[in-house]
């Protein structure tokens, strides 16, 4: 199973175009969430984070919060490959 840091190494490295790659570089951080649904959902589908071991949820507000939530993981990944664009 690939870690969170490597699936960002293979997104970047492999799986975005150039074009993509500048969108997603030039957005502030603030912005990167704006990328949860289509490019998260891509994430969760492509790198099956779905199949990875049951998490523990941790519900506030009626929404799982959990840490290890595919959800979670995936904006993680996501905020990954923009530093890595950034070169942070």
């Amino acid at each position: 199973m690939q870690t969170e840091s490597e699936i960002a190494r293979d997104i970047v490295d492999n799986r975005l175009d150039d074009d993509t790659k500048t969108y997603i570089k030039d957005m502030s951080f603030e912005d990167v969430g704006s990328l949860h649904h289509g490019f998260g959902t891509w994430i969760r589908n492509t790198f099956e984070l779905w199949q990875r071991p049951a998490w523990e949820p941790v519900i506030i507000d009626g929404v799982d919060c959990a840490e290890d939530h595919p959800d979670a993981i995936s904006f993680r990944i996501i905020c990954l490959v923009h530093d890595m664009l950034n070169g942070l």
